[in-house]
């Protein structure tokens, strides 16, 4: 009963940002088609503005990972849910960081200065990282991440000057060493995952 428990939790989760995916679809739709050289002509208001406005959507379909890695963290957590929101966001940007500065110091950074560049070779640019290729795969491994370690040590309060570090600031604490391994592991297991998954 536990197990199914869990599930159901991480389903209602899962759910709050796939809610958001037809929503952004159909605009994307719809604005693409004021974009059909066809049907508008390039100079016109209208061409520019479902440019403009579909620039801005295609920013969220272009980061899933990092919209799920909020939710999830936030969706999972009993309490604090804004708080380990705003851990799921910090402990992102540190994996990005520890992914890119690994493969730099590994020497395995591939070559290329766009993701078109990057295509094929299992690494792609994101919020500026060049980092292993992992989809929304990336965002739903560490949402639930946060999620698992926010529910066992929010609750943790120190005294005297310690007390500063406890709660969701130990959250962001015992990530900072989950991340770090984590980003190294991929490395390494996730282009095996992604060429087994192809056989």
């Amino acid at each position: 009963m536990i197990g199914v428990k869990k599930l159901q939790d991480f389903s209602k989760a899962m759910i709050g940002p796939v809610l958001y995916l037809p929503a952004i679809g159909l605009l994307i739709a719809l604005f693409s088609m004021t974009t059909n050289r066809l049907w508008v002509d390039e100079s016109s208001g209208l061409y520019l503005m479902g440019k403009f406005v579909s620039s801005m959507l295609w920013a969220l379909m272009n980061h899933l990972g990092f919209l799920f890695c909020l939710g999830l963290a936030s969706g999972l957590a009993k309490t604090r849910k804004a708080e380990a929101a705003f851990v799921a966001a910090m402990t992102w940007l540190m994996y990005l960081a520890a992914n890119n500065s690994w493969l730099t110091l590994t020497h395995r950074l591939a070559t290329g200065a766009t993701n078109a560049q990057l295509y094929g070779s299992g690494q792609t640019f994101i919020f500026g990282f060049q980092v292993i290729d992992m989809g929304v795969f990336l965002g739903i491994i560490l949402g639930c991440a946060v999620a698992f370690v926010h529910n066992r040590v929010v609750g943790i309060e120190f005294r005297g000057a310690l007390s500063i570090y406890g709660n969701s600031k130990l959250v962001l604490i015992v990530m900072l060493p989950l991340v770090g391994m984590f980003a190294i592991a991929t490395v390494y297991l996730w282009p095996v995952v992604e060429l087994a998954s192809r056989r």
